[in-house]
C-alpha cells in the first residue's frame, strides 16, 4: 500500500517507539538465553556428577573382573597341568559376580536415560507392599547373616495395596536395602520400616 507522509516529529515519535519495541524484544531474548543458559549448565553439572558416579560405580567391578581373570591366567601360565577344579570355580565365580555388578551398573544408567528423556516405560497395576519387602528381605537374607547384621522387617500386612511397577519398585527397594547392607558395619542392624 502507500505510506503515508510523516512529519519529522512524528517519524521521530515513530522511530523512537520502534526502537523502544526492539529493546524490550531484545531484552526477553536475552533473559530467555540468560534462563536457557542457566539450565544448560545445571544439566552439565549433572552430567559431570553422572559420569563421576558411573566411573566409580563400574570401577569396583572391572577391578574384581581383572583380577580374577589375572589369577585366571597365572593359573594357566603355571607348569603344571592340571588346575584344581575348585580354584577354577572360584575364578569363575568372582568373574561372574563382576560382571553382574557391571550389568546392573549399565540398567540402571539405562534407566537414568530413559527417566531423564520421559521414555521409561512402567507396567503399573496393584502391588502389595508386603511382598516387595518379604521379596527384598529374602534377597539379603544369606549376607546379612554372613556379616551379622540383623534385618528387622515391620509388619506391612495393614499397607494397602498400590499402583505403580511391580518389578521397578522392587529394584528400588533392592537398591535402598543394598546400600543399607553395604554401609552398616558388621554386626549393625537395619530396619525397613512404613507408614500409611
Amino acid at each position: 500500500g502507500a505510506s503515508e507522509h510523516l512529519s519529522a516529529d512524528e517519524r521521530s515519535q515513530h522511530l523512537e517507539l520502534h526502537a523502544q519495541n526492539l529493546v524490550e524484544r531484545l531484552e526477553n531474548k536475552v533473559r530467555e538465553l540468560r534462563t536457557a543458559n542457566k539450565r544448560l549448565m545445571e544439566l552439565d553439572s549433572l552430567k559431570s556428577d553422572f559420569i563421576v558416579l558411573v566411573s566409580h560405580e563400574l570401577r569396583t567391578p572391572l577391578t574384581l573382573v581383572s583380577g580374577y581373570s589375572h589369577l585366571l591366567a597365572e593359573q594357566v601360565n603355571n607348569k603344571n597341568d592340571l588346575i584344581p577344579a575348585q580354584s577354577i570355580a572360584g575364578i569363575a565365580e568372582g568373574l561372574q559376580s563382576g560382571v553382574a555388578r557391571m550389568q546392573e551398573v549399565i540398567n540402571e544408567i539405562i534407566s537414568v536415560v530413559r527417566i531423564s528423556s520421559g521414555t521409561l516405560d512402567l507396567s503399573l497395576g496393584p502391588v502389595r507392599l508386603t511382598k516387595v519387602i518379604n521379596d527384598v528381605s529374602a534377597t539379603f537374607k544369606d549376607i546379612c547373616a554372613r556379616r551379622n547384621l540383623t534385618l528387622i522387617v515391620d509388619d506391612f500386612s495393614e499397607m494397602p495395596l498400590i499402583q505403580g511397577d511391580g518389578r521397578r519398585l522392587q529394584a528400588a527397594v533392592e537398591h535402598v536395602v543394598g546400600n543399607a547392607v553395604k554401609y552398616t558395619p558388621d554386626g549393625g542392624e537395619i530396619r525397613i520400616m512404613g507408614r500409611n
